[in-house]
């Protein structure tokens, strides 16, 4: 072969290589950011229930107070940072009792969804969650 040929075959392998490992490449990508975004949103829950866990807690019952929920979940978007779809609507916050007093604080994601390159979106329902021990001063200012 001349060496001319040589440099057309090379090209025309390089063309089939690429086509092929494009979309692999691509695919991979998208994976890794809903990965990313999953892990973020891991991060964020765990880091806004410690901070919760510090703030006083001014609910006779598990559901916490207005100004309460809206601290955690200010603190969740504040972690998180921008994330794609993400709102304050897909944070949600408990207090778990326990011998009738806050025990734990729970902060986790409902309702939102990361787009995944194959199949369906990964729907996110209760997790992530991040958990922490209560360790506030409570005021118990609410009727049961």
């Amino acid at each position: 072969m001349t060496r001319r040929a040589n440099r057309g075959s090379s090209l025309i392998e390089f063309a089939l290589a690429a086509a092929f490992l494009a979309p692999l490449l691509m695919g991979a990508a998208q994976f890794l950011e809903a990965y990313r975004r999953v892990a973020t949103l891991e991060r964020a829950t765990s880091q806004a229930a410690h901070a919760a866990a510090g703030m006083p807690f001014d609910s006779a019952s598990e559901l916490p107070s207005a100004s309460y929920v809206r601290a955690v979940t200010d603190a969740v978007l504040a972690a998180a940072g921008p994330v794609a779809g993400f709102t304050r609507e897909h944070v949600r916050v408990r207090m778990r009792f326990a011998a009738d007093r806050p025990h734990q604080v729970q902060v986790w994601i409902e309702g939102y969804s990361v787009p995944l390159p194959v199949g369906p979106a990964l729907k996110m329902h209760g997790t992530p969650r991040g958990t922490a021990p209560f360790v506030e001063h409570w005021t118990k200012t609410a009727a049961p």
